[in-house]
C-alpha cells in the first residue's frame, strides 16, 4: 500500500517552493547583491573626503541628509563639528 503525505506536510512542502521562488525573484533584481556588498540605491550617507594627518589620526568630510560634518579621528576617540552651508565652500591654503 502506497503511504500519502498528510496534508500538513504537503502545505510544508508548497510553502517551501514559494519561499524557494522569492528568493530566486528577489536575488535576480539585485537587492541581494546590494545587501551583501552593504550600498544602498539612496545613501544618506556619503564620506566625501578623507585625509591622513598620521598613522592613527584623519580628518573626514562626511555628508548625512545633505548636511555636512566634520569628523576628527584617532585611534581612541573621535570628535564631530557641523559645518555650516558657507563654512564648506572656503578654499583651503595648502
Amino acid at each position: 500500500m502506497v503511504d500519502t503525505l498528510p496534508w500538513w506536510r504537503w502545505l510544508i512542502l508548497a510553502l517551501f517552493f514559494v519561499a524557494l521562488g522569492v528568493a530566486w525573484w528577489w536575488a535576480k533584481r539585485g537587492e541581494l547583491k546590494l545587501m551583501l556588498s552593504g550600498k544602498r540605491s539612496d545613501p544618506r550617507l556619503k564620506i566625501v573626503e578623507r585625509r591622513y594627518l598620521g598613522p592613527k589620526a584623519s580628518l573626514l568630510l562626511v555628508e548625512v541628509d545633505g548636511q555636512s560634518f566634520l569628523l576628527a579621528q584617532t585611534g581612541a576617540a573621535a570628535a564631530w563639528q557641523p559645518l555650516e552651508k558657507n563654512e564648506q565652500k572656503a578654499p583651503v591654503k595648502s
